[in-house]
């Protein structure tokens, strides 16, 4: 029975993420509806994923952030990546990545979850012109809460 309850609670916490494309070229991101739950000390994956015209953008023009919303106003720099050039930012430092699976995945690597970690990030791409976000809520499952 134990190793069925792991296998759905690892079901229920993969997200499908889907990618829709306009005909503008615009930059549009796309995360994970819901939350993605993890537990104190666990790794978690924050899914995004991107899209863009490619013939009118090199993709080192492209500008990944990813921020946490610590006030109903107020963001908090996680990481940023530009071209090959990446930078985690506070107690971030150490314990963040992308997970680039692909050129258009700007997925989030979290190792070492904290208490603080939890809440709202949001993912942004940026290029030259144009710029998208989305927002994917992190949840921690536990006693701890």
């Amino acid at each position: 029975m134990l190793s069925l309850q792991t296998s759905l609670a690892q079901k229920e916490r993969k997200k499908v993420v889907h990618v829709s494309e306009d005909e503008s070229g615009a930059v549009m991101v796309q995360t994970a509806p819901g939350k993605v739950v993890t537990h104190r000390g666990g790794t978690i994956i924050l899914p995004c994923r991107f899209h863009y015209d490619v013939s009118a953008h090199d993709p080192d023009e492209i500008r990944l952030k990813w921020t946490k919303m610590v006030e109903p106003m107020s963001l908090e720099d996680v990481f940023v990546a530009m071209g090959k050039e990446r930078r985690a930012f506070g107690n971030y430092r150490g314990r963040t990545t992308l997970q680039e699976d692909g050129p258009n995945d700007a997925s989030l690597i979290i190792w070492n979850v904290t208490l603080q970690d939890y809440g709202r990030y949001e993912c942004e791409v940026t290029n030259e012109l144009e710029d998208d976000a989305g927002m994917v809520k992190l949840d921690l499952e536990g006693w701890w809460r």
